[in-house]
């Protein structure tokens, strides 16, 4: 389980992240939400060691995170799909994986199960990721952090831009990485990604915890969560 608890961070004297805690079980979707600006990509790095957090504490299965310097967090088992993908551009499909498989060492049975999750990256191992499109390099963003086999895998806005159809690929992946026991924390805006997806939101407004709502209380009330996305 990754726990946060109680974590405030800092851009310098701008505290930007106030006690902020959720939790994220085996087999959860869990999806943060909030309107732009919320703190909800801060958080996201944060958990990954991009940030330092000033208090608060960050664990995974009981082992403390928070003070782990970034390049040790994929290493205990949490790998971040960024907003906007972050690819190697002028690298090709295969030696984007490559980078990815660097932590691990069953290359070829995790090669084997990402190709079954995405077969189409499969038949584009030569092609440079610049020219794939943008479904297509959202897939090779997702492949790549889960070459380090993770136990939680943070996904920001992994469908913004995206046309319908490669949408409700990446949902559907989603969906299945959980099956296979996969945990997600999933940075989401859209209204009806979160009602299809999620087993809890955590609803964040200006660096802070504003509600937290469970599966039937989304179904009974969404009102509350439109008001909270500004839909």
């Amino acid at each position: 389980m990754l726990i946060i608890d109680k974590v405030n961070v800092s851009y310098g004297p701008l505290q930007v992240l106030f006690d902020i805690s959720l939790q994220v079980g085996e087999g959860e979707i869990v999806c943060l939400a909030g309107r732009n600006g919320a703190g909800k990509t801060t958080l996201c790095k944060a958990i990954m060691g991009l940030l330092p957090i000033s208090s608060g504490d960050i664990t995974l299965d009981g082992e403390m995170l928070g003070s782990l310097p970034a390049h040790v967090i994929p290493k205990k088992g949490i790998a971040l799909v960024p907003q906007g993908r972050r690819l190697f551009s002028e690298l090709t499909v295969g030696e984007n994986l490559e980078i990815g498989l660097i932590t691990q060492g069953e290359e070829a049975s995790t090669l084997e199960w990402i190709f079954n999750l995405f077969p189409r990256l499969e038949e584009r191992l030569e092609q440079v990721s610049s020219t794939l499109s943008g479904g297509e390099q959202q897939m090779l963003a997702m492949a790549r952090a889960l070459c380090l086999k993770p136990k939680v895998l943070l996904l920001d806005e992994p469908t913004e831009g995206l046309q319908p159809s490669m949408v409700e690929l990446i949902r559907a992946t989603t969906k299945q990485l959980v099956k296979e026991g996969v945990s997600i924390l999933l940075v989401e805006q859209k209204f009806e990604a979160i009602i299809e997806l999620s087993n809890r939101v955590v609803i964040i407004e200006n660096g802070r915890n504003r509600l937290i709502l469970d599966k039937p209380s989304l179904e009974e009330d969404p009102v509350i969560l439109k008001q909270a996305l500004g839909v």
